[in-house]
């Protein structure tokens, strides 16, 4: 058990997917310990037969999908390791699952809006403006950003490197040319500031200016600042949402895939604006209006 939590906090995983993976891997080496069946020549029928246990349970769909991934990433670390040679549980997902359909979303000039209008007058706005500046240009998550170091920032190419983040891919993106001089200005004068007013030593890119190294406090100080200056304004996800949704007007689906960080093809469709009609059925069928 140690040792599969060891392999998800070198996979990056969050705390609590972790804690989630590692109880369901607990849950699992039980029923397979009761059944008497070795845990490392566990076969598909196997895994069947426990998938009917999960639903008598009660489990639903997307539920019982969480403990086969986690099953799987388990016999993935095994397989690595060279202790079996097949994952059993590689293919095997429950179908026909209602996803999440994106909606509310933004257009070009209203995200540009919503970025340009925001203040810049202390060095706090100054580094929530760059902070909204990457969520609104290169579609990053919070997690995204409150994993960045300065040394993932390369401005004499223009890059921007995003390290893996829980379920999103690592990648590399283009900086615009807009954000080269507040980035430079940033990292070699307002973040300086904000490190000896806070009395921190820390690599990561973005410094809170509270006791906490944790960067939450200043996501909820700027949506709450979003919030009352555009009625239109969700959260950082819609605006996330939105991004890529543009971004598949111009650019091929892998590319856009790379770009958000998707491990997976499935998840960037989900966005496709010539599916929209589909997407408001969908929205409308499993979620009608009053």
């Amino acid at each position: 058990m140690e040792q599969f939590k060891e392999y998800l906090k070198n996979k990056n995983y969050r705390s609590r997917t972790i804690r989630i993976y590692t109880d369901t891997l607990k849950h699992f080496k039980q029923w397979t310990e009761a059944e008497n069946i070795p845990i490392k020549q566990i076969r598909y029928p196997d895994l069947l037969a426990y998938i009917n246990i999960l639903i008598d349970k009660g489990n639903q769909d997307k539920t019982i999908n969480t403990k086969l991934r986690a099953i799987t990433i388990y016999y993935d670390m095994l397989k690595i390791k060279g202790e079996i040679k097949n994952n059993p549980a590689e293919t095997l997902r429950i179908k026909n699952i209602t996803r999440k359909i994106p909606h509310d979303l933004l257009n070009k000039k209203t995200t540009e809006k919503i970025y340009k209008e925001y203040p810049e007058t202390t060095i706090n706005e100054k580094r929530d403006k760059l902070i909204l500046s990457l969520i609104t240009y290169q579609a990053l998550t919070t997690g995204d950003i409150s994993k960045l170091e300065i040394r993932n920032i390369n401005l004499e190419k223009a890059k921007i490197y995003i390290p893996q983040n829980g379920r999103n891919n690592s990648r590399t993106l283009n900086l615009k040319a807009f954000q080269i001089i507040p980035i430079q200005i940033y990292i070699n004068k307002i973040r300086p500031e904000i490190l000896k007013i806070t009395n921190k030593q820390s690599d990561q890119l973005f410094i809170s200016s509270g006791t906490s190294n944790n960067m939450e406090n200043t996501y909820m100080a700027i949506r709450k600042k979003l919030k009352q200056q555009h009625p239109e304004f969700k959260d950082f996800k819609q605006i996330r949402a939105s991004i890529i949704s543009q971004m598949l007007k111009h650019k091929n689906i892998r590319e856009v895939q790379y770009m958000a960080g998707h491990r997976y093809v499935s998840s960037t469709e989900r966005y496709l604006i010539n599916n929209i009609e589909d997407l408001k059925k969908q929205v409308n069928k499993y979620h009608p209006l009053q």
